[in-house]
């Protein structure tokens, strides 16, 4: 494979977990292999796959402990979406870590071909046709039931993460979280947001406190604020997020 299509699976392999809810697997890589086939066909094999195991590795992304030619590999999504978005990180999985799924479903045709030719090697034509999408203005109707009660969940999960003391993360998490979960509660007092900005700064942040929330009970029911957004975006602008 060359080293973009290696990227790519790496993509749709952090992708599958990020969809599965998935963190952990144990055995040989070539159970994830089997797993991830099963959503993302394409030409490539359970040696390419680890050869894109090996790239997350050696980026930090996954964790592999081996042992007797078996291994448990580990995959925090969040933790690996916050490291990609690094400018610094290879060109694919950076946009990949930008824009999601949308973004991936657009490369990964060109993942079963042998070779990725030279105008989708991070060309503006691919970022071209997401952009418009991802652009998009959603407007808020500040009057409506929906937007009090993500407004109201929004503050809700701040003060749950502030007031709890048995969170399972370090100090440092727990204000990085607060600071992100400000952040979304000033986004949502906008008139119009960018669908990238909803879901970035927005549905990504109450994911991130759910994390947090899940092993002190205190995340019972968070997840409708999420499904709220996506009727509100679904309902304004069409779009599905």
């Amino acid at each position: 494979m060359t080293e973009e299509q290696q990227q790519l699976l790496g993509a749709a392999i952090l992708e599958t977990v990020r969809t599965s809810f998935n963190t952990e697997f144990s055995d040989k890589a070539s159970s994830l292999f089997e797993f991830v086939s099963r959503e993302w066909v394409g030409n490539y094999d359970a040696n390419d796959l680890n050869d894109a195991l090996e790239l997350l590795s050696n980026l930090r992304a996954v964790s592999r402990s081996k042992f007797s030619g078996h291994g448990l590999i580990r995959v925090n999504w969040h933790e690996a979406r916050s490291l990609l978005l690094n400018e610094s990180m290879p060109a694919f999985l950076h946009e990949y870590a930008r824009f999601g799924q949308a973004w991936l479903d657009e490369m990964w045709p060109k993942l079963m071909s042998t070779e990725l030719t030279e105008p989708d090697r991070l060309s503006e034509a691919p970022k071209a046709r997401l952009l418009p999408a991802s652009d998009r203005l959603v407007p808020l109707d500040h009057n409506s039931a929906p937007y009090r009660e993500v407004k109201e969940g929004l503050a809700e999960l701040y003060n749950d993460v502030r007031s709890a003391n048995d969170l399972d993360c370090s100090p440092d998490e727990r204000d990085r979280v607060l600071a992100s979960l400000e952040a979304a509660q000033a986004l949502w007092d906008a008139t119009q947001l960018k669908i990238i900005q909803i879901r970035v700064g927005i549905i990504i942040t109450i994911e991130d406190a759910i994390d947090l929330l899940t092993k002190t009970g205190r995340a019972m029911g968070k997840v409708l604020l999420i499904e709220t957004i996506k009727s509100i975006v679904k309902h304004a602008s069409g779009m599905d997020l």
